[in-house]
């Protein structure tokens, strides 16, 4: 399993964790961390997640606009604030967070490279 791979299953965390009342900011630095490194995601692995899980829209696939449109709507719906205080317990260089707001997020993941195959 290469990094494209792990990429994905942070993605697949990230859009469909069942856990409602806590927001993981781990999953949102890593997310960073990807796309800083400009590690691809893999988007076949994705989807072989999301089928196990039963993640599909409408039972489609998803492709690189659609999980970035579902990337986007679970952004706003972000609680930032539960996320920064979950993050703030691991991270010891706390200006790497100031940065962090629902802009940040919505422009960074606009870098993001799909690997499709």
């Amino acid at each position: 399993m290469g990094q494209e791979d792990l990429f994905a299953g942070k993605m697949h965390a990230i859009l469909f964790r069942k856990c409602t009342n806590n927001e993981k900011g781990r999953d949102w630095f890593d997310l960073v961390w990807y796309i800083s490194n400009q590690i691809p995601l893999g988007l076949n692995h994705f989807n072989e997640r999301a089928k196990e899980s039963g993640d599909f829209i409408d039972d489609k696939e998803y492709n690189s606009q659609s999980l970035l449109e579902s990337l986007h709507t679970r952004i706003d719906n972000m609680k930032l604030d539960l996320a920064l205080r979950d993050i703030n317990r691991i991270v010891y260089d706390k200006q790497k967070l100031e940065i962090w707001s629902l802009k940040f997020f919505h422009d960074i993941v606009e870098h993001i490279k799909f690997l499709e195959s």
